[in-house]
């Protein structure tokens, strides 16, 4: 039987962007309940966005601007985490939008790793990052307890 190597590239996209898509989700889990509701979205498509792209730019350019790119992606991924923020901060008396921007460039990252192909360094990235936002959460808890 005579494999497609074409076939092959475009289940290799797929898987990551399925794999971005898990790992994004489990970051936006772990945000607050009581942040803003659409910050996992943002999460989500932030992910998606930036493994699409990354697979994308190397299909076109291949390896040749690989330190430029990775630049330019990371920007990229800054500057929407920044709008989000700046969005999510507009409400006076939260402190939720800087886990939700922080969330968002996280997720960026696992997508642009993701994307990469460096599977284990973007999970690895998700799973800790999910662990760092659940304890913030205790962490918050905890001071507000003890104000009241």
């Amino acid at each position: 039987m005579i494999v497609n190597p074409e076939w092959i590239e475009n289940l290799q996209f797929i898987v990551r962007l399925l794999l971005t898509l898990l790992c994004a989700i489990m970051i936006g889990m772990a945000m607050p309940k009581d942040s803003i509701k659409n910050s996992g979205y943002f999460i989500i498509l932030v992910a998606l966005g930036s493994a699409l792209l990354k697979m994308v730019s190397s299909r076109i350019f291949g390896s040749e601007f690989l330190f430029a790119e990775l630049a330019l992606f990371m920007a990229l991924i800054l500057a929407v985490s920044i709008l989000a923020a700046a969005f999510i901060l507009a409400k006076p008396g939260q402190v939720n939008g800087l886990k939700a921007a922080g969330g968002i460039w996280i997720g960026g990252a696992v997508g642009l790793a993701i994307g990469s192909g460096y599977y284990l360094a973007g999970i690895f990235t998700a799973v800790l990052s999910h662990f760092i936002i659940v304890r913030m959460k205790t962490i918050d808890n905890s001071i507000i307890n003890q104000n009241h």
